[in-house]
């Protein structure tokens, strides 16, 4: 099943990609902006949101280990793009040389391309100098407002020295507009706009859908989550990037589809780097309804605002970058709002449960116990805890309920059907470069007690819960907890 929606999840990134790059052009034409700049703008600050998302919410969240995902996530995503997008450019150039009209040769707006990499390489080394030195707050404020104005002033040279505006009548007629004398004719903002923003949402919600399902078959397969985080994360993620240029230098628009990867390596030196360092931190610490609030407010005016002034580029620009800066503020403004909500007691589980929805998953163990008191154990054959006995379980899949995950993870690992009874405990695992957070129940067998080791265990075995036995299985002082607290449950289910 993971392998199916790994390949819906590309066909919905393609999809999307289509819509956008489709509407995107339009929105560009509209506002009278040559090709260079639609791509290295308009496409950029769309199909960078959710790598961008990333490094914001690991610095934000402030969790174990964040600042090393997040090293890796704004090192990661432009490494991709300069390489492996760079690439996929020239590879599309060939593959379709015969039906290119300028054929292998590739027709770029120079002047944008200079003018962004040089961009990227200078502030993208800043921010890198920021992240490794422990520089004073001031130093990151005032280094916040550099960047922020200097991706304001990249706005303006690019708008201004942007290449050729495409002429309607060379332009696909837009997907989405029905209408039957469409063609050549600029479409409705209305229309233009939702399919924009559709295919932008394809784009994401398929890049996410990606990552999750490749990731759970790279951890079936035992691959570390350094490279999980680090590699196929980022390489998902930049999948709406790649698409885009697929299509547009299938048809011979090579300004669009470079102007798309160098437009977003720019945004992703500047804008990932003053939310750190400046808006979120303060305004989530001091005042988390507020920033909430005012977040999803932003986001909301700024799309009505870019729907409304559709036709005036001064109004539309600023709009998007404010746009971008909600949009990137939202989950770790969740994530403060949440916190202070919670009570003391609660806060560390409450914190668990949202940095692990954030980014990886949650985890269901379950204490079996058959009818003479003995308890089954499992040997875990791939990481975390390689080869070390513990309670069998394993990873919640989307949409799916607790109870239904831990008879299903229960019945592939042990070939056993179960009965769930409590929850006994919640425990968080972080070793190894794994984060989860694992409920555990207490279980009973049904329709019979023969155990056999599957999926990932390498083997099972009933045991009698004695401290001396279980130690001598180096079961872990959760795991010991968990038997004691079970076994005085299910002595209290028996006599009953």
């Amino acid at each position: 099943m993971d392998y199916v929606l790994v390949a819906v999840s590309f066909a919905i990134i393609l999809a999307g990609a289509l819509l956008f790059t489709n509407a995107i052009e339009w929105l560009g034409h509209k506002l009278n902006l040559g090709e260079g700049a639609v791509g290295s703008l308009l496409a950029a600050v769309g199909t960078a949101m959710p790598e961008t998302l990333i490094p914001i919410v690991a610095i934000i969240g402030g969790a174990t280990g964040s600042s090393e995902v997040a090293t890796g996530a704004i090192v990661g995503a432009p490494f991709l793009l300069g390489t492996i997008a760079m690439a996929l450019v020239g590879v599309s150039a060939l593959a379709y040389v015969h039906k290119r009209p300028q054929g292998k040769h590739l027709d770029v707006h120079v002047a944008t391309l200079d003018r962004d990499l040089m961009f990227f390489m200078i502030f993208f080394s800043i921010a890198l100098v920021i992240g490794l030195l422990d520089t004073p707050k001031p130093v990151d404020i005032a280094a916040g407002v550099i960047f922020l104005c200097s991706y304001g002033w990249y706005v303006r040279e690019t708008i201004k020295n942007g290449g050729d505006v495409a002429e309607g009548h060379e332009m696909d007629p837009l997907i989405m507009d029905r209408r039957g004398n469409r063609e050549g004719s600029p479409p409705p903002n209305f229309i233009m706009i939702t399919q924009l923003l559709i295919g932008l949402g394809a784009m994401v919600g398929g890049a996410h859908l990606f990552v999750e399902e490749v990731v759970g078959i790279a951890e079936h397969l035992g691959v570390s989550a350094i490279v999980l985080s680090l590699i196929l994360a980022p390489l998902a993620t930049e999948l709406p990037e790649k698409a885009n240029s697929f299509f547009w230098v299938r048809e011979g628009k090579d300004a669009l589809a470079l102007g798309n990867i160098t437009g977003a390596m720019v945004f992703q030196s500047c804008i990932p780097t003053v939310i750190g360092l400046v808006f979120a931190g303060a305004l989530s610490d001091r005042f988390p309804r507020a920033a909430l609030a005012g977040s999803l407010l932003v986001i909301a005016l700024s799309v009505l605002v870019i729907g409304l002034f559709a036709g005036t580029p001064w109004i539309v620009f600023p709009a998007l970058v404010i746009w971008s800066i909600g949009f990137g503020m939202a989950p770790p403004v969740l994530q403060a709002r949440m916190l202070h909500t919670a009570s003391r007691r609660m806060r560390d589980i409450a914190s668990a449960y949202l940095t692990t929805s954030f980014n990886i998953g949650i985890g269901v163990g379950a204490l079996i116990v058959r009818a003479d008191g003995h308890v089954l154990i499992a040997r875990r054959g791939h990481p975390p805890g390689c080869g070390s006995w513990t309670l069998p379980g394993g990873k919640v899949r989307k949409n799916e309920k607790l109870h239904d995950a831990l008879r299903r993870e229960i019945l592939e690992e042990t070939r056993l059907s179960i009965m769930v009874h409590d929850l006994l405990e919640v425990v968080e695992i972080m070793r190894e470069g794994y984060h989860y957070v694992v409920l555990d129940y207490l279980c009973t067998p049904i329709g019979g007690e023969n155990a056999q080791a599957g999926d990932d265990i390498t083997a099972v075995q009933w045991i009698e819960p004695e401290l001396e036995t279980m130690r001598s299985l180096a079961l872990t002082s959760d795991v010991l907890g968990i038997v004691e607290r079970g076994l005085a449950r299910w002595a209290q289910l028996s006599t009953r």
